[in-house]
């Protein structure tokens, strides 16, 4: 659940999807494109599916179906969806705001999404992509803060709290990279209190996967371990690995 967002279910009153794909109908992607303007229009605070219209048609005019691409309308789209904790439209909006895609540049608004592609409404399909992408910008000391003089909200407060959040989205964490920089924030101990342990087991996971920088971190950090912390690093290394590939393959389950 998601703080100041409704999440009201209504009961779908047009079937755009069925125009796209020509399930029970002909196929006529202009027609499509009608229907998913008129779902579009309604109260977005009414309904969490309003905004997942703003995004599927942001995607059909990105891809032309049916009009001339606009990307500044695309845009609009997206950012409006994304107003309504559409997760992968926050996560859309995050990398034109990293990319500098037709707006400034700017990695704290890039996190702000990120972090709203994870936790919004149980996260999408990028969920897990959105969180490598936060720590692989924390890992390199970038959108920690504000640039701007925008209003504090909710998610300024909950990005504020660095630990809070590497923390709570360790379980987000399954690809060798994002643990490599998930280890590498523990090892330098900026952002949370250094952890040479933590910091070794996951970056031995992400070195065995074949990361080149995790294996370089992961001999300095031992470098700096005490014989007892090895040894409990070795420990937890198995246990470690074991619940990543878990998190795998449910990833893989629900297709994400």
């Amino acid at each position: 659940a998601r703080i100041g967002h409704a999440t009201i279910e209504a009961r779908p009153q047009f079937s755009p999807a069925m125009n796209q794909t020509g399930d029970g109908v002909t196929k006529n992607q202009a027609k499509a494109l009608e229907w998913m303007q008129k779902a579009a229009q309604q109260d977005q605070t009414q309904s969490s599916k309003v905004s997942d219209a703003l995004y599927q048609l942001a995607l059909m005019k990105q891809n032309a179906v049916g009009v001339q691409t606009n990307l500044q309308e695309v845009h609009d789209l997206i950012f409006q969806a994304a107003e309504g904790h559409q997760p992968d439209a926050c996560f859309t909006a995050a990398q034109i705001y990293e990319n500098g895609d037709g707006v400034s540049q700017d990695d704290y608004q890039a996190t702000r999404y990120y972090y709203d592609a994870v936790a919004s409404m149980g996260g999408g399909k990028f969920s897990h992509q959105a969180a490598e992408n936060i720590f692989r910008l924390y890992s390199e000391g970038r959108g920690l803060a504000k640039t701007n003089q925008e209003p504090q909200d909710y998610l300024d407060r909950e990005l504020a709290n660095k630990k809070s959040l590497i923390e709570s989205f360790q379980n987000q964490l399954t690809s060798p990279k994002s643990l490599y920089f998930s280890g590498k924030i523990y090892y330098d101990g900026k952002l949370v209190p250094q952890d040479l342990v933590k910091a070794a087991v996951q970056l031995q996971f992400a070195a065995s996967k074949g990361i080149s920088a995790a294996s370089n971190l992961l001999e300095t950090t031992q470098s700096k371990m005490s014989p007892d912390q090895k040894v409990e690093a070795q420990r937890q290394s198995e246990k470690f690995t074991r619940n990543v590939e878990m998190q795998q393959r449910i990833q893989q389950m629900i297709g994400r």
